[in-house]
């Protein structure tokens, strides 16, 4: 993500659709930034099941 060269506090990703943007996600909340990020689904184990994949 080039958005982490900035040193953010926060980051808002528009939504959460590639592998790539799912798995870097939880990646820069363990990094003490606070991510905003829609992912839709039609409950929470397809939500799971994709952050998952």
């Amino acid at each position: 993500m080039d958005i982490l060269r900035e040193n953010p506090d926060v980051i808002a990703a528009g939504e959460l659709r590639d592998h790539e943007t799912i798995r870097l996600a939880p990646n820069a909340a363990e990094s003490c930034l606070f991510v905003i990020a829609p992912l839709h689904s039609g409950n929470f184990e397809e939500a799971i099941s994709v952050c998952s994949r």
